[in-house]
């Protein structure tokens, strides 16, 4: 079969991207490949095609255990055998995963680059027939790159174990020095290096400076046709934004790494299929996200590097309509956002002693604790070891950088309730225990069938109810449950964390003291081309941008705040009736055309054309199209 039937058969696309056609062929043609594809330009059909045309297995490489799972699931929907060796694996079902690696059939393996480590799965992969190997995120493997890790300078031990396969390096964001770096590093060989442009030529990019940032969001939402993403850092932040939107009739819900996995799952069906709903989210929701038709991005609080930013505005305008990408700032973002990103970034003495007091707290023999799971309540960790919450998880964010754990948070408690006394009993002791009353019967409002059957409750909401402390709830149902009024499943843990290395204390972390000083160093001057970019109003924002990316324009984009603010500037019409005669001077539109083609709500656009008409600007043919007078 030959690459577009493939493409054809198992995604139903009728033509590659532009740059995918030629990255796959110079696989298919055995050459080392190095592919800079934008957010959105498709890098793994780049392998996955290749992987499916040629015999054996496709090894795959990446830091990110959510977009791992989320690639073995798309591949498996699509009849693909494949599989990801995540944290938390026994060394049974390891074992047994590996084996059906060789011998099943397999045609994709994901690993993380300290799984490639394990002296079992390497003595597996030499036995193992490998298509080529994939390298994702390969900027993490350059000193230079925004998101550098040292366990992927480990990875040249590959060209070992398959020194005769086509190697393929993808990432989003790479300027000259971090290609060059990438190419070194993993040793590829005469690679054939495809570089994207950074340039969206459909989307506008624009920063509105205001005090009243909850106005001008429902502004631009209601504004916008289609459905759009706001961007914050808080998950308790995106949950309330999602109800103030929901009240203003913005058709919006939340979605964060402390969600049970089935509401995420859920509240992303929903928001795919909607054309209108917007989604508050933190940036977990960003791996393996793809809807076409996303006709805003807003960032509602600063992102921490423009890095980050090209990638989360990405999302807008992938089936190449207009589309915006808006940050929303105001006087305290900015030293809020220092706090944040480069004031809280924690130095090598502090991150070895939260490593240290971690393995103590979990009573972790020395030597012990590899690839292994543990529940944690992280608010009693800090508060037991007198440690700043903020800069404590700073430091937790390092360490699953730098390849020494993976934390996974959840913070809040879960837990099972099932009422078991009758509904007399239950008046009875709510009317002796009002203190328990009051929370039984909330319980029982909240969660329907609660005295049925054990249904899963959240206790944040309830403690914010009921303007009482989390604890308080707790004690208060451990009491019901003493009294054999309920039957009570107390989740005490909030995080769950994964050790990728065994316990050494300072020999684990002495090592990378110069890679944490590097990194603070590269958050500082990320930190500054953030302002730098926020500040500058006499340049256009894409080559503002493409600069930073090291891509060289001369062109500005005519679409973002600076070249409207500049087209304006030289028309005597307000902005958006000048819009509107600029796009009808290429030719007569529809009102639903019209309104796709600017991005804007087809009602706002209504009024306007109602009064450009009235004006004598524009006129409707016979046919119901706009034209110009």
């Amino acid at each position: 079969m030959s690459p577009l039937e493939i493409l054809k058969q198992y995604w139903g696309y009728s033509s590659f991207r532009t740059g995918q056609s030629e990255i796959i062929e110079a696989v298919l043609a055995g050459r080392d490949s190095l592919a800079i594809l934008p957010t959105g330009g498709g890098k793994s059909i780049c392998y996955q095609v290749p992987g499916l045309l040629k015999d054996g297995i496709a090894i795959v490489i990446s830091p990110l255990v959510a977009l791992m799972q989320d690639q073995v699931e798309q591949l498996k929907q699509r009849g693909i055998k494949a599989v990801a060796l995540t944290g938390g694996i026994s060394h049974e079902a390891l074992d047994r995963l590996l084996d059906n690696c060789i011998y099943g059939d397999y045609k994709f393996l994901f690993l993380s680059p300290e799984r490639l480590q394990q002296d079992l799965v390497q003595g597996r992969l030499k036995q193992m027939q490998i298509s080529l190997v994939v390298i994702d995120e390969a900027h993490c493997i350059s000193h230079w790159g925004h998101d550098f890790r040292p366990s992927y300078t480990k990875l040249d031990l590959l060209k070992e174990i398959a020194a005769d396969v086509p190697f393929v390096a993808l990432t989003a964001t790479a300027n000259r020095r971090v290609a060059k770096d990438i190419a070194e590093q993993l040793h590829l060989n005469d690679p054939f290096i495809y570089k994207g442009s950074v340039i969206r030529s459909n989307l506008a990019y624009s920063v509105i400076q205001t005090e009243d940032k909850y106005k001008a969001l429902s502004q631009k939402l209601k504004d916008s046709s289609g459905s759009g993403i706001v961007y914050l850092r808080s998950r308790r932040a995106s949950e309330q934004l999602a109800e103030w939107l929901v009240a203003e009739g913005i058709e919006a819900q939340s979605y964060h790494g402390g969600l049970d996995a089935d509401i995420r799952r859920e509240r992303l069906d929903n928001w795919k299929e909607s054309n209108s709903m917007v989604m508050v989210a933190t940036n977990a929701f960003g791996m393996g996200i793809d809807k076409a038709n996303v006709s805003i991005v807003i960032h509602f609080q600063l992102p921490e590097s423009l890095e980050s930013y090209y990638q989360e505005a990405g999302r807008a305008g992938r089936d190449g309509k207009a589309a915006a990408a808006v940050i929303l700032t105001n006087t305290d973002d900015l030293h809020l956002a220092e706090k944040r990103y480069v004031t809280q970034q924690p130095d090598h003495k502090f991150v070895n002693r939260v490593y240290v007091k971690l393995q103590q707290y979990l009573r972790i023999a020395y030597g012990e604790g590899a690839f292994q799971t543990y529940n944690f309540d992280y608010a009693a960790f800090c508060s037991d070891y007198e440690l700043p919450t903020g800069k404590t998880y700073s430091s937790f964010q390092l360490l699953d950088r730098l390849g020494i754990l993976r934390l996974n948070p959840v913070f809040s408690q879960q837990t099972k309730v099932q009422f078991t006394a009758t509904n007399e009993q239950l008046l009875d002791f709510f009317d002796q225990n009002p203190q328990s009353g009051l929370i039984g019967q909330l319980i029982l409002r909240m969660y329907g069938g609660a005295a049925e059957v054990a249904v899963r409750i959240a206790l944040k909401p309830l403690a914010r109810q009921l303007n009482r402390p989390e604890q308080f709830i707790v004690d208060q149902l451990k009491f019901m449950a003493s009294q054999g009024i309920l039957e009570l499943e107390l989740q005490e843990a909030d995080s769950e964390v994964t050790f990728l290395v065994p316990r050494e204390d300072e020999r684990t972390i002495n090592p990378l003291a110069k890679f944490i000083k590097s990194y603070h160093k590269q958050k500082v001057q990320q930190f500054k081309a953030l302002k730098e970019y926020i500040a500058d109003t006499d340049s256009c924002r894409q080559l503002q941008l493409s600069s930073y990316f090291d891509e060289t324009i001369d062109t500005p984009c005519g679409l973002c705040d600076y070249c409207l603010a500049n087209k304006q500037a030289q028309s005597n019409l307000p902005l958006n009736e000048q819009l509107i005669l600029d796009s009808l001077k290429e030719s007569a539109m529809s009102l639903d055309e019209l309104a796709e083609n600017l991005n804007f709500a087809p009602d706002v656009l209504a009024d306007l054309l109602q009064e450009m008409i009235h004006q004598g600007l524009i006129s409707i043919d016979i046919s119901n199209r706009l034209t110009l007078n």
